[in-house]
């Protein structure tokens, strides 16, 4: 789909972060073993044992998913969309090739309903401002599954700071305090990160279970256990969402 309104300030203001780090990207946010290592393992095996044969990974950056999924699952076709130049030629420069990786932003896929078995983002939905846009374009053209690897705000902190946060969050009053805190913008800013925004994957399970019958949540960081008791403890959490409805 083409996109039909211009980038907003916030999120050039991304693109820019992203476009003067991409030198130095992969050493800032990828490491061995990390939170995300943990989700594409699984998601190799998803694809390898119920035979994908297609997959599309939104938000690809430098291309760390689509080698990753490429050596795990030869036989199935995996695409990726970054919106950032400067990162998608990093990626080119790993070797992916330019119909592998190609222009794109999450909340305009350029591709028809039902085009990819498998459509995943890591690490992409803290930083839109609005995950919904992307969670609808994700299940549009996703046919069998959709693969979520991101981040849950309430368990971030102290132990005293996430027992707040999760009052808050369960009385829907947390949008209105990160609105106060950052001034109005709804988001903040750091040297590490660029633009963030506070976001949970389980903000969007309710959501995604009118359109999905099965709804499975997976701690990649803390600890595990179920919904209520990885809201307060896993930081880091996959989604993974079957049987389109």
């Amino acid at each position: 789909m083409a996109r039909t309104e211009p980038p907003k300030a916030e999120e050039l203001l991304q693109r820019s972060y992203y476009a003067s780090t991409a030198d130095i990207y992969d050493g800032m946010h990828i490491s061995a073993k990390d939170e995300h290592s943990l989700a594409l393992a699984i998601l190799g095996a998803l694809v390898k044992f119920h035979g994908f044969e297609s997959v599309l990974d939104v938000g690809s950056g430098t291309g760390r998913a689509l080698l990753e999924l490429a050596e795990q699952c030869p036989e199935s076709r995996c695409m990726g969309v970054e919106p950032v130049a400067e990162l998608r030629e990093v990626g080119y420069a790993k070797g992916l090739s330019h119909r592998t990786l190609i222009e794109g932003s999450g909340d305009q896929l350029p591709f028809a309903d039902n085009s990819f078995d498998v459509v995943c983002e890591f690490a992409v939905l803290h930083h839109v401002p609005q995950s919904r846009a992307v969670i609808d374009e994700m299940c549009r053209v996703a046919r069998r599954m959709i693969f979520v690897s991101d981040c849950n705000f309430v368990a971030q902190g102290s132990f005293f700071v996430r027992c707040i946060k999760r009052v808050l969050f369960g009385l829907q009053l947390w949008p209105a305090v990160k609105w106060i805190q950052t001034r109005g913008k709804g988001y903040s800013v750091s040297d590490d990160d660029g633009v963030q925004y506070s976001y949970s994957v389980f903000q969007d399970i309710r959501y995604l279970r009118r359109f999905w019958k099965h709804v499975v949540v997976f701690p990649t960081k803390g600890q595990s256990g179920n919904d209520g008791s990885a809201l307060l403890s896993a930081p880091h959490l996959i989604l993974i969402c079957t049987d389109k409805g």
